[in-house]
């Protein structure tokens, strides 16, 4: 039984895969864990954490032979991938990287432009970007459109890439 579970999401921004961190910790010493990953998550690392040490099972789980699995099974299901960890441990991290979030940009006219940011997994806080025309900063506005409610969005950082004094660039 799982007595204790934390998922940590790292940096997300547009265009790059995300990584996590997800630590679980068990109430006793088990073997044949299941933990339910992200459908797609690439695993990069498996570690133990026995008295406040973590050890590095990876090898132990992931052979090195492409396609030969020995203590780890994953199984693609159709929202997530199950990890089986056939080995006793009371507490494990696993780090994994899931898809990178994408923007889908529509030039309305040569003013304005709505851009949709996308992906199969849930994620928090992505920056986002796109470049503009060049304009001075008080002329641009960035809204959040969202069940059909349109709120200005201020916080939003105004770059001039070939330092002309004019804004080529936004991020959010």
């Amino acid at each position: 039984n799982i007595s204790q579970e934390q998922t940590i999401q790292y940096a997300a921004v547009i265009g790059q895969p995300v990584k996590w961190k997800k630590t679980i910790k068990l109430e006793k010493e088990t073997t044949n864990l299941e933990v339910e990953l992200p459908k797609g998550a690439k695993v990069s690392s498996v570690k133990e954490i026995e008295n406040n040490i973590s050890i590095d099972i990876t090898s132990d789980v992931i052979a090195p032979t492409p396609n030969l699995l020995t203590g780890l099974v994953i199984l693609e299901e159709s929202n997530a991938t199950s990890l089986i960890i056939d080995l006793p441990v009371e507490e494990v991290e696993i780090e994994y990287e899931t898809e990178a979030p994408i923007s889908v940009e529509d030039d309305i006219n040569s003013y304005t432009k709505q851009i949709k940011i996308i992906s199969e997994t849930s994620y928090e806080n992505v920056t986002a970007y796109t470049t503009i025309n060049e304009v001075s900063q008080s002329s641009i506005k960035l809204y959040w459109v969202q069940n059909d409610s349109r709120d200005i969005f201020n916080e939003v950082s105004y770059l001039d890439e070939n330092e002309n004094g004019l804004v080529d660039r936004i991020e959010w």
